[in-house]
């Protein structure tokens, strides 16, 4: 995922998740709900954004808008075990980005 703006000179600007791990993904949720909430840091452009959240009996779904992908991208959560349908993986940043949104969801419906 990450771009090389040495040869992007036009993109030098735009948000880049550098490594793809579900570490970034907890930062970008970090980011994003901040903005949310009101305490913008104007510099720091949003990477990942919450569009849609669905649960249902057997598993929850995400779509994360990924501003440097310029699309949106579910993530499927069943029986627990997040999945990226575009990374195909587990433990990518939009999964981190998920699992937080999962996670402040649920302490919001035990309040």
């Amino acid at each position: 995922m990450p771009v090389d703006r040495q040869q992007d000179p036009i993109n030098q600007n735009k948000p880049e998740i550098r490594n793809n791990v579900l570490e970034e993904g907890v930062e970008c949720y970090s980011h994003w709900l901040s903005v949310e909430e009101g305490n913008h840091e104007a510099d720091i452009p949003v990477q990942l954004e919450l569009k849609q959240l669905e649960y249902n009996k057997h598993n929850d779904r995400l779509i994360i808008h990924d501003n440097l992908q310029n699309t949106d991208i579910e993530v499927v959560i069943s029986n627990g075990f997040p999945v990226c349908t575009f990374c195909k993986t587990d433990d990518c940043a939009h999964t981190g980005f998920a699992i937080c949104v999962i996670q402040n969801r649920h302490r919001e419906r035990q309040n």
